[in-house]
């Protein structure tokens, strides 16, 4: 069962989102930019589901830049449910929701 909601992404998260891809654009991924993702990753999981990323809201801010949509959505999805596994949380089936 596919869960859609509304989202109102946290100005926070998208000005680190906007700082990673600026950081990415130029400099590829670099230890900076890498740091720069994770500062994106972790705030994302850190607030609630209404104010991060979806995978498909992050898709399309990759799309509107001409970016490698799939690496960055694999990094992103795998890490937050790693982050939700190590903090006790389930990850499919009604668990943690990207």
């Amino acid at each position: 069962m596919k869960l859609t909601m509304n989202r109102n992404v946290s100005p926070k998260v998208k000005q680190l989102l906007t700082l990673f891809l600026e950081n990415y654009t130029k400099n590829g991924l670099s230890e900076h930019t890498t740091l720069l993702l994770y500062d994106f990753i972790l705030l994302s999981y850190q607030v609630s589901v209404r104010e991060r990323y979806s995978i498909s809201l992050l898709a399309e801010e990759l799309l509107c830049r001409n970016l490698e949509v799939s690496m960055i959505i694999n990094i992103y999805y795998h890490s937050l449910n790693c982050l939700a596994l190590s903090n006790g949380e389930k990850v499919y089936r009604g668990g943690f929701i990207v």
